[in-house]
């Protein structure tokens, strides 16, 4: 592709969501010195005019034997999540006055895989004539960068795809978690009623994102043995990191090491010069680590970036080539503006980065302790000549 024609894209893509609205999300304060089962109580009750929402997309994403496999984890909710957070979901379960089934399996989304509801884009620049399928099962869309200025200063930005309707994206919002009046934590939720944290900064100097990572097999049933086997539900590892974890260090090294219920992309930026790792996780060991190391003399390390596939494999499937975009929007940026808060909103608003199932975009730097958040609603795909 020409120079020439990858200025024409990034000029359509920006055109394209110039106007698509976005909205800052609100912040909650949850007390962890509360008992779990209330502390999520006066949350909760902001959005109970989601409750029926949500039920209804639990019934229509879980299929019967799905709910079957979720229900095996019941008895042993405490074993499995702990009984911090089993009382957490009890607690959410009895406010809202709904099954404890569903609270759960909306708490293991990530490892049942309904992020997109097989939904998909296409982002191939000729798609008729690719020879992978146009709508591919089991394609997602997150997209997370670490990037690094001059300075040394760290910034970290996500976006988060989800097939989530609007009356749900309404219920993603931030949350400050607080023990003896300070601040632990900070995070961002899927949707109200979720207790994991797919999102979030610590006050000890490191902030995290989780990208999906499929590699085949019977995916919920997997996931399910796992997490009986004693596995970690993935997102909640990360709150249990932003928790806990001491420093940079101490949460790449958990999240390298700890038994998780299904393959992920861990993401993690710190508050110091070349504190950045892309961790590709699979179950039960740490497949490879990317680390940020800034050179002047290798163009464009200034940056990692991980979408959805294994970043050292180069057969990335053209129908879904969303790295090749975002490698494109950095570079042509440059460390200068691209390793900011405003670069890193400029590169991850743009087409086919966000989407129509676009649901969160987060920037996030540790050492200021500065974190933003959108909602996003309604992105419209650009015109055909963009994508063929």
């Amino acid at each position: 592709m020409a120079r020439s024609d990858i200025v024409v894209l990034l000029s359509l893509a920006a055109m394209s969501l110039a106007f698509s609205p976005n909205f800052p999300m609100e912040t909650y304060t949850v007390n962890l010195d509360d008992p779990p089962n209330v502390r999520w109580n006066h949350v909760l009750g902001r959005f109970n005019s989601t409750v029926s929402t949500i039920l209804k997309y639990y019934n229509d994403q879980f299929t019967e034997l799905e709910r079957t496999y979720v229900k095996r984890i019941l008895p042993k909710l405490d074993k499995v999540l702990g009984s911090e957070l089993g009382e957490e979901i009890r607690g959410i379960a009895k406010y809202w006055d709904i099954d404890i089934g569903i609270v759960l399996g909306m708490n293991i989304l990530y490892e049942a895989r309904k992020l997109l509801g097989n939904h998909h884009f296409n982002t191939t620049p000729n798609g008729s004539n690719s020879s992978y399928p146009v709508h591919p099962p089991d394609v997602f869309g997150c997209v997370s960068v670490v990037a690094q200025d001059p300075k040394g200063n760290i910034f970290h930005g996500r976006i988060l795809d989800w097939n989530l309707p609007n009356e749900m994206r309404n219920a993603s919002f931030i949350v400050d978690f607080i023990s003896n009046g300070s601040l632990i934590f900070t995070g961002v939720t899927s949707v109200a009623g979720s207790i994991g944290i797919p999102t979030g900064m610590s006050k000890n100097g490191f902030s995290i994102s989780i990208n999906e990572r499929l590699l085949g097999g019977e995916v919920i049933e997997d996931s399910i043995e796992a997490l009986l086997l004693g596995g970690s539900e993935v997102v909640l590892l990360t709150r249990n990191v932003l928790t806990n974890a001491k420093s940079y260090d101490e949460a790449v090294a958990i999240l390298s090491k700890h038994y998780i219920a299904a393959p992920v992309y861990y993401i993690v930026a710190g508050s110091e010069p070349d504190q950045g790792a892309v961790l590709t996780r699979d179950r039960n060991i740490l497949n490879n680590l990317w680390q940020l190391n800034v050179s002047a003399s290798v163009p464009d390390s200034w940056y990692i970036l991980e979408t959805n596939y294994d970043h050292w494999k180069t057969d990335v499937p053209p129908y879904d080539n969303r790295r090749m975009y975002a490698n494109k929007y950095m570079s042509q940026l440059g460390q200068n503006v691209g390793a900011s808060m405003a670069g890193l909103l400029d590169t991850l608003f743009t087409w086919p980065l966000t989407n129509p199932f676009t649901m969160e975009l987060v920037l996030m730097n540790s050492r200021g302790y500065v974190m933003q958040a959108f909602q996003v609603f309604n992105v419209t795909e650009p015109s055909p000549f963009f994508l063929h």
